[in-house]
C-alpha cells in the first residue's frame, strides 16, 4: 500500500471514528447542564417546557412591541423572522423589507400561531439533545450504575383468563399480542423516570430484558414491573376538576413541582389529585386533552378485571368497551356503582386518565360495557389499557 492510499485511509477512518463519537462530543462538551436536564425528562415534560418557552417568547415579543415596533431582532430569532416571511407568502402579502419586531408579530394572525413556532422551535431544540445523548457513548451498568431485570410472562395463564370469558381463535397470536403490549406498558411506565435510554426489549417467546441506566428508585421500579397499582379506577371529583382548570388557566405548566406534584396543593381536596386525561394521537402517542382531579381512594383496583373486548352495540350501532371482573370486584363494583348513579367513574392507568364515563345506574352481574361515543380506534385503546391489568 502507497503513502497515498494509506493516508487516505486514515482520512476515512478518522472519519468514521469522529461520525460515531460526533454524538457524545455535542452531548458531553456542547449541551449545556440546563438543557441536559430538560432533555433527560420524560417526553411529557419536554412538552410542557417547550410550551412554557413559547409563552414566554410570545410575552417577551409582545413587550418589546408595545416599547418600539421597530426594534430590530438579533440573530437567535432568525427562525422566526423565516416562520414569518413564509406566513406573508402564504397570505398573497408583500414581505416587509426590514423584518422588526412589528412586522414579525402582524405576520401572524394571532398570538397562538406564533406560539406554535416558538414551540416546534425548542421542541426541536431538545429532542435534538436528547437524540445526542441516546446515540452517545455512555458507561455500562457495572461503571454508571443502574439495574437490570429478566421478567418471564406467564402467557398460559393469560390465555386461560381471556378464554374464561371469550373464545380465543388464535392462541399464538394471542401471545404475541400480549407480549407486545406488555413491552409496550413497561416502556410507557418506565418513562415517567425521564431516562433517555432504558433498554427495554422482549428475549425469545416469554421473557423481557430491561435494563434502567442510573439512579431510578429500585423499589419504584419493581412495582411497575411486578404492575402494582398501573390500573384502577377512581371517581371522578367535578368541582375540584372545575378548581384546577382555573388554576391552570392562570399559571399554565407551573401548576406542578419537577415531581409532577400540585404547586400549591391547597388548590383541591385533600382527598383529591390531580391525572392528565389522555387519548391516543394520530400517531398511537399519549396525547393530553386537559386535566381531571379524582379521589385519592381506589373504588376498584384494575386486578379484578378477567377480560375486555370491543363490540358494537346492536341497537344504537354505538362502539362499546366490555370488560368483566372476578367474583370480589363483582361485589364490590355493584355497591360503588349504586352508591355513586350519574357521577363518572376514571379509568386510571399508570397515573394518567384514560377514560371517565358517567355511572348511568349500579352495575351488578360482573359484566360492564363502557359507551360514550367512541370511534373504534379509541374504543381499542381502552381495551388495552383494561388488557394491562391480566396480560
Amino acid at each position: 500500500m502507497n503513502k497515498r492510499s494509506r493516508f487516505i485511509l486514515i482520512l476515512v477512518v478518522l472519519a468514521l471514528c469522529y461520525a460515531f463519537l460526533r454524538p457524545s462530543i455535542t452531548w458531553y462538551f456542547k449541551t449545556p447542564a440546563d438543557v441536559q436536564k430538560v432533555a433527560l425528562s420524560s417526553l411529557e415534560k419536554i412538552k410542557d417546557e417547550s410550551e412554557k418557552k413559547a409563552r414566554d417568547e410570545v410575552s417577551s415579543l409582545l413587550a418589546k412591541a408595545k416599547e418600539s415596533a421597530d426594534a430590530e431582532l438579533d440573530a437567535s430569532y432568525a427562525y422566526v423572522v423565516k416562520a414569518a416571511k413564509k406566513a406573508y407568502k402564504a397570505a398573497d402579502k408583500e414581505v416587509p423589507a426590514v423584518m422588526n419586531v412589528g412586522a414579525v408579530l402582524s405576520a401572524f394572525g394571532s398570538a397562538a400561531e406564533l406560539q406554535a413556532v416558538f414551540e416546534d422551535h425548542y421542541r426541536n431544540f431538545y429532542l435534538k439533545a436528547k437524540n445526542a445523548y441516546t446515540n452517545s457513548v455512555k458507561l455500562g451498568l457495572d461503571l454508571s450504575g443502574g439495574m437490570n431485570i429478566i421478567i418471564h410472562a406467564d402467557l398460559d395463564a393469560a390465555l386461560a383468563k381471556q378464554r374464561e370469558t371469550s373464545e380465543v381463535d388464535n392462541p399464538e397470536a394471542f401471545k404475541e399480542q400480549a407480549m407486545t403490549q406488555a413491552v409496550e406498558t413497561l416502556t410507557s411506565s418506565i418513562d415517567k423516570f425521564g431516562l433517555t435510554s432504558p433498554v427495554i426489549r422482549q428475549q425469545g417467546e416469554d421473557r423481557i430484558y430491561v435494563e434502567i441506566p442510573g439512579s431510578a428508585d429500585g423499589e419504584s421500579v419493581n412495582s411497575i414491573v411486578q404492575g402494582k397499582g398501573i390500573l384502577n379506577f377512581r371517581l371522578v371529583d367535578e368541582e375540584a376538576t372545575s378548581k384546577f382548570a382555573q388554576y391552570y388557566a392562570g399559571v399554565g405548566p407551573d401548576a406542578f413541582k419537577a415531581d409532577g406534584s400540585l404547586a400549591d396543593p391547597s388548590v383541591i381536596a385533600s382527598d383529591c389529585e390531580v391525572f392528565g386525561y389522555y387519548t391516543k394521537d394520530a400517531y398511537g402517542l399519549d396525547q393530553r386533552l386537559g386535566y381531571i382531579a379524582v379521589k385519592k381512594e381506589i373504588a376498584l383496583d384494575g386486578n379484578h378485571v378477567k377480560a375486555a373486548t370491543v363490540s358494537r352495540d346492536t341497537t344504537t350501532g354505538q362502539t362499546e368497551v366490555n370488560f368483566s371482573l372476578d367474583a370480589e370486584g363483582s361485589e364490590i363494583f355493584a355497591k360503588f356503582t349504586g352508591a355513586h348513579v350519574n357521577e363518572r367513574l376514571a379509568i386510571v392507568s399508570d397515573s394518567k386518565v384514560k377514560s371517565a364515563a358517567t355511572i348511568r345506574q349500579a352495575i351488578t352481574g360482573g359484566q360492564v360495557s363502557l359507551s360514550g361515543g367512541f370511534s373504534v380506534e379509541e374504543a381499542q385503546n381502552i381495551q388495552k389499557v383494561l388488557q394491562t391489568s391480566y396480560l
